[in-house]
């Protein structure tokens, strides 16, 4: 059997990645995380919860870390993967980089260096190195489409070639922090983790128009469930940014997952959930990452 990588992204949560098969092998799809910390990628059982870890990207011969987003783009057969804005959690050196994998050997090639160049022989910067590009999809036109804070370029989606190009200007709007992105390429249309309100104990599920950034619709969730006692003993002053969304690209009825991570708790945990925007619940699933240096996206 051959495996249909859906990534959570970095479940970056879910992009979609094929392992290479012939026409009459039986294709499975699975959710896939990565760990911030350790660049391990792993599998997780939707129903469980549990992990099972598959492997690592490496760059320059080293493993890979902070990676933020992947998604896997059918028609080139290659994995994306963008990198957090700093290393170390927030310190260290700017990051924020671009990369295209062979899915085959796991080996990264850097494809945009993140310094505001729209490609290498530009004279001078053409737009602001960007915080973070948080989740991106493959387009209709078989292009990268981005979201993300672009810094003095605003908030908002921005389009990319397959060699790292990013197209000019952004498509502003008003999102923030987590950005888990499911994306729909027919309607041009991404179901985005919305958490610009801290402290509020509410998990924001925003519909935008990526062509005008407009808001579709906004779904405030405050329903809980199966969660643990220490996740609702803090719950009332949590800030619970959804850090990657992950559904079927194929099939729009399917299930959504995410990674949900809750910013106030001290230990900052990642629970992995179920996201019912049908009953305006979040379900508890399993919990992935426990503490602050173990995140996963």
């Amino acid at each position: 059997m051959k495996n249909k990588f859906l990534s959570i992204a970095a479940i970056a949560l879910l992009s979609v990645a094929f392992s290479a098969c012939s026409d009459d092998d039986e294709v499975k799809q699975v959710l896939i995380t990565t760990s911030r910390s350790t660049g391990q990628f792993f599998e997780i059982d939707p129903v469980t919860g549990n992990t099972k870890p598959l492997f690592k990207i490496t760059y320059n011969g080293e493993t890979l870390f902070d990676i933020r987003s992947v998604t896997y783009h059918e028609g080139e057969n290659k994995y994306y993967v963008s990198t957090h804005s700093y290393s170390n959690l927030g310190d260290g050196d700017r990051l924020g980089q671009l990369y295209s994998v062979d899915p085959a050997t796991k080996v990264a090639t850097m494809i945009n260096d993140n310094d505001g160049k729209v490609n290498p022989s530009d004279a001078n910067q053409s737009y602001s190195v960007w915080d973070a590009i948080v989740s991106w999809a493959v387009d209709a036109d078989d292009s990268l489409i981005a979201v993300g804070d672009f810094n003095g370029d605003g908030n908002g989606f921005v389009k990319f070639s397959t060699d790292g190009k990013r197209g000019n200007g952004t498509v502003n709007a008003n999102v923030c922090c987590g950005l888990g992105m499911v994306y729909d390429a027919n309607t041009k249309t991404a179901i985005l983790g919305n958490a610009n309100n801290q402290d509020d104990a509410e998990v924001i599920i925003e519909t935008f128009d990526v062509t005008t950034g407009e808001s579709l619709e906004r779904l405030s969730i405050t329903d809980f469930e199966g969660f643990p006692a220490s996740f609702n003993e803090l719950l009332d002053n949590s800030w619970l940014p959804m850090k990657g969304l992950a559904r079927d690209a194929k099939n729009p009825s399917a299930k959504i997952y995410g990674l949900l991570f809750n910013e106030s708790d001290e230990s900052r945990k990642t629970y992995f959930v179920e996201v019912d925007i049908t009953n305006s619940v979040v379900k508890y699933i399993s919990t992935i990452g426990v503490s602050n240096g173990d995140q996963y996206n």
